[in-house]
This record gives structure tokens, C-alpha cells and sequence, in this order.
């Protein structure tokens, strides 16, 4: 039996189960790299994003003003923040969006 149909056979937990084992999961704040994985984007695209605005919302953990006066530091979202995110972007037809 091939890897594929193992895992296609392997019943996965409900959400509830998940959340009791991990309650923090839609909120816990992960790397650009995990958020871009998890939209289905890299991280250049996000960091696209983050300065022409229209990306999913976004935390700066902490921050500092480098010598040319742009703000830095560690940037983080949460998965609950990229669902609603991309559920804001679903449409039926392409008469649908707006850009």
C-alpha cells in the first residue's frame, strides 16, 4: 500500500480534540514563514504586503527605529488572523472581486 493511501485512510482528530490538547492554536503567533506557509505565499509576498497594505493583520512583538527612522523588529500573526484574512478574499466568480 503506497504512503498516500495510508494517510488518506488515517482518521484525523475534530478541531475539539485539537483544541483541548492545544487551546492556543488560533492564537498563538507565528513567524512570516509559518503565516506564509499557511496562506499558501512566501514571505517576501507577505513582507509585500505589510508595506503597500491589503495583507492579513500582523503583530511587531517589540520595536526600534533603525537609523533611517523606519520602525523594526520581530513580526508574528496569528493563524486566527490569516483565516479571516483569507475567508475575506473568497469569491464565487471573478465578477465578484473588487480590486
Amino acid at each position: 500500500m503506497a504512503l498516500i493511501d495510508t494517510l488518506l485512510r488515517v482518521e484525523l482528530p475534530t478541531v475539539e480534540v485539537l483544541l483541548k490538547s492545544h487551546p492556543d492554536f488560533f492564537d498563538e503567533a507565528i513567524a512570516p514563514s509559518g503565516a506564509a506557509e499557511f496562506i499558501g505565499s512566501t514571505v517576501a509576498a507577505l513582507a509585500q504586503m505589510r508595506t503597500r497594505g491589503g495583507g492579513p493583520p500582523y503583530i511587531r512583538t517589540s520595536s526600534h527605529t533603525d537609523s533611517r527612522g523606519f520602525v523594526r523588529g520581530p513580526i508574528r500573526y496569528t493563524r486566527r488572523d490569516l483565516i479571516s484574512w483569507l475567508h475575506d478574499r473568497r469569491y464565487a466568480n471573478t465578477a465578484e472581486e473588487i480590486i
